[in-house]
């Protein structure tokens, strides 16, 4: 789940942004059903959410919420910790 949390910071922005599956995909380098387990894991634990459209040819985005984001920049904290 953490690689996940992780995909949603944009480096050059230095933020959170919204992502698709196929984004994600991409950016994780995982398969597609890794990658929708792991969202629902998320979900449930209430750090992203869904948000859909009517229109069936624009892709659900999936967001951090505030406490995703907490989770996902103490991961990146905790991580930058072990390069040192």
């Amino acid at each position: 789940m953490s690689y996940v949390l992780r995909a949603f910071w944009h480096k050059s922005r230095k933020t959170f942004v919204p992502m698709t599956v196929n984004d994600l995909e991409r950016k994780c380098g995982l398969d597609r059903q890794r990658i929708i387990s792991a969202l629902r894991r998320l979900c449930e634990l209430k750090a992203v959410t869904l948000t859909r459209t009517n229109n069936h040819q624009v892709p659900a985005v999936w967001n951090l919420t505030d406490y995703g984001q907490h989770l996902a920049t103490q991961m990146m904290q905790q991580q930058e910790r072990i390069k040192l």
